[in-house]
């Protein structure tokens, strides 16, 4: 067990996934710890970043969903470019085309793992906003949420968790797996 969670050092140093089981509070209703079998799974969520998607986060939020028999919502969350020029503002943008085309990235981004796990029903969900609001909106009806988290190849740098894992780690109902990428 590690001392420094609070910090996130434990995460920023992990080399491998690192699950945060939150204990329950005193004044939340303690959920069960097993479900029974006739209950159906709730959701595994998972946030994706196509600017820079990593195979390790998205292979262990399919094979968790995969585990668990339940379904699986990407989330990506997006913020629109700024039309802002120097000697004013852009003509507005076609939102509706904006956001099809980013729909359209998140389901080609997806397609080979859908083909690699048939049996997983994968909800995508391109928004926008800030991604983590969005991925704890998500986890309140969700048995586990998935993160990313970059790999420091640098020993100049100290390790640390970025903006969205904290966030995440600090404010989700549910488990929260951090998974290290390149």
């Amino acid at each position: 067990m590690c001392r420094t969670w609070r910090r996130g050092r434990c995460f920023a140093r992990a080399e491998r996934p690192v699950v945060l089981v939150r204990a329950p509070r005193p004044d939340e209703d303690a959920r069960p710890v097993r479900e029974p079998a006739t209950t159906p799974s709730r959701r595994v969520v998972v946030g994706l970043d196509l600017g820079g998607p990593c195979d390790e986060v998205v292979q262990f939020a399919f094979d968790a969903a995969a585990l668990r028999a339940a379904p699986l919502l990407v989330v990506h969350g997006w913020s629109p470019p700024a039309y802002y020029g120097a000697f004013g503002v852009a003509p507005e943008p076609d939102w509706p085309a904006v956001e099809a085309a980013e729909s359209e990235s998140l389901h080609e981004a997806l397609l080979p793992w859908r083909a690699k796990y048939p049996g997983v029903d994968v909800v995508a969900e391109a928004v926008v906003g800030q991604p983590g609001h969005h991925l704890l909106d998500a986890a309140t009806d969700a048995s586990l949420v998935v993160i990313g988290r970059r790999s420091r190849t640098s020993r100049a740098v100290p390790p640390r968790i970025g903006h969205l894992a904290h966030a995440v780690l600090h404010h989700s109902p549910v488990p929260v797996a951090v998974v290290p990428h390149g």
